[in-house]
């Protein structure tokens, strides 16, 4: 071979690796650790996406993400976002994390971030103290619609531990994907 083509193979190698490496994958029954913060118990397997490193969350579902999604989201720092924006969408409204947010603030900061994702509303329902493994938190339910006027339900639960911000949203179609995987 030459020297050329050596260097191609070097290239390639790597990039053929990281492309089988970073698809979508089964995870579960049984206990998934997405992240070394926390890990969750799987009763049914669940397609996990490629991590979200920049935003610091991980999704998976079991029916599509549009019909049923489970975001996992742990240390996010003070000033980041939950939703990354290319930088044409400069002008666009993202809510940032503040590490001196409260409770209610947190709620609020998930529901915006929601928003500016895709649901054009959202109410919000049954808001109450809860725990996040052994941190105190926040946990509530929400129902709204998406763009396309398809109304779909949710529920989530966070905490700070420190000045970062640890989460867990459920959402999928009101009409029976949200009741379908809910107890999951």
């Amino acid at each position: 071979m030459q020297r050329k083509q050596y260097i191609s193979l070097l290239f390639l190698f790597p990039l053929l690796w990281l492309v089988g490496c970073v698809g979508p994958a089964p995870r579960g029954p049984g206990p998934y650790a997405p992240n070394h913060v926390y890990s969750v118990t799987l009763g049914k397997t669940w397609t996990a996406y490629p991590q979200n490193r920049k935003v610091r969350t991980q999704s998976l579902t079991i029916d599509g993400l549009q019909l049923n999604q489970l975001i996992l989201g742990y240390g996010l720092r003070n000033n980041a976002s939950l939703i990354r924006t290319p930088r044409s969408f400069s002008g666009l409204f993202v809510p940032r994390f503040r590490s001196s947010m409260t409770d209610v603030e947190i709620v609020e900061f998930i529901i915006d971030s929601l928003k500016a994702a895709a649901m054009a509303e959202i109410n919000v329902t049954d808001i109450k103290p809860d725990y996040f493994g052994t941190l105190k938190g926040v946990s509530f339910s929400f129902e709204g619609t998406i763009e396309t006027g398809l109304p779909y339900s949710g529920m989530a639960k966070a905490a700070k531990e420190g000045d970062r911000l640890h989460f867990i949203i459920y959402h999928a179609p009101s009409e029976y994907y949200y009741e379908l995987h809910k107890q999951e």
